[in-house]
């Protein structure tokens, strides 16, 4: 049986679909729903007072324990004090003597083991503009206005030094080995490398690769945070401005949501996105709308993330494969208690 299960903590409830139901008696219980044969766990402890009717998509709705509310919460505000993936508090949990390589072939690209260099975290690529937040009297003359674009091309490493934002890291060039210019872009005396091109070499003989679906969700919620942009077209960096014909539209719609679904062990924490792959839905859904912004990746990294996302749908109850126009998924989903 296909299930999906869902908490909303903003209306304290936990909903349930479910597929493959024969007209099996269906029991409730603190954590779990049996129906039939079948049980489903479930993403937060419910309030288990009166079985609530089946709705016609075969769905239950229930309302959760104050317990899970207190719990959510705090997840939450754990989750706001957070690095970008794969920055420098990662690198720092890292064994001594780790290497960053090249992911395509797996050969270092410095010139020493990453414990030998000073780590930093670069500000949001976004800071400059919320600067606007953050004035209470801004400048009136037009040469006295603040340059975002100037501001975030200052920060350069020095040598023995690795700056990291939240899509690539800056080395100094002096740390680099010259056979691996290509994994980055030359910027004066700095390389900068997408951290997607990447993977980290422990001693110990394991292998860390990045995963860009991570790189590109942080990247894309940092971008809700500072232009409250919640839709994204998927583009392909290597085509020029004329020809671009966006992959994807995507809606980040819930964020650190709690959820269970069939094929998948336990309960997790992820992202529910909304997407459409189609080219005509595509120009449909996000013709006129001002809130909609253009981001560029490499073809690989939009194929990776496009499929992350139809794999997660095929998992799916058909009844929560689709929401109007837009088909539905889930990224980013990491173990909870």
């Amino acid at each position: 049986m296909r299930y999906y299960a869902e908490y909303l903590p903003n209306v304290g409830q936990v909903s349930v679909t479910f597929q493959g139901n024969d007209g099996s008696d269906v029991v409730a219980r603190p954590d779990s729903v049996t129906i039939g044969k079948d049980t489903v766990p479930l993403p937060a402890e419910i309030q288990v007072r009166e079985m609530p009717p089946v709705g016609r998509l075969s769905t239950l709705r229930f309302r959760a324990s104050p317990d899970a509310a207190h719990t959510a919460v705090s997840d939450q505000i754990d989750s706001i004090h957070i690095d970008s993936p794969y920055g420098s508090s990662f690198v720092r949990k890292l064994p001594k003597a780790t290497l960053l390589c090249d992911h395509t072939d797996g050969s270092p690209i410095l010139t020493a083991a990453l414990d030998t260099f000073r780590l930093r975290n670069m500000p949001s690529e976004h800071w400059a503009e919320m600067m606007d937040f953050w004035h209470c009297h801004k400048p009136h003359e037009k040469s006295a206005q603040f340059n975002p674009a100037y501001a975030v091309s200052q920060f350069k490493p020095n040598p023995g030094e690795i700056l990291f934002g939240q899509e690539y890291i800056m080395v100094n060039k002096e740390d680099m080995r010259l056979e691996h210019n290509a994994v980055g872009k030359e910027e004066g005396d700095s390389f900068k490398i997408p951290k997607w091109n990447l993977q980290f070499n422990c001693p110990d003989g394991e292998i860390i690769k990045v995963d860009p679906v991570q790189v590109l969700l942080f990247s894309m919620s940092e971008l809700t945070n500072s232009h409250a942009s919640h839709q994204f077209l998927l583009c392909d960096e290597t085509q020029s401005d004329d020809d671009v014909k966006p992959a994807a539209l995507v809606w980040i719609f819930n964020r650190n949501l709690t959820y269970t679904l069939s094929g998948v062990d336990g309960k997790e924490q992820g992202t529910k996105i909304y997407y459409t792959v189609d080219p005509a839905l595509v120009a449909e859904l996000s013709e006129g709308r001002d809130q909609v912004e253009q981001v560029f990746y490499p073809k690989w990294v939009l194929d990776t993330f496009i499929g992350k996302l139809q794999s997660s749908n095929a998992l799916l109850p058909e009844q929560s494969k689709m929401f109007l126009k837009w088909h539905m998924g889930l990224l980013d989903g990491k173990k909870v208690k």
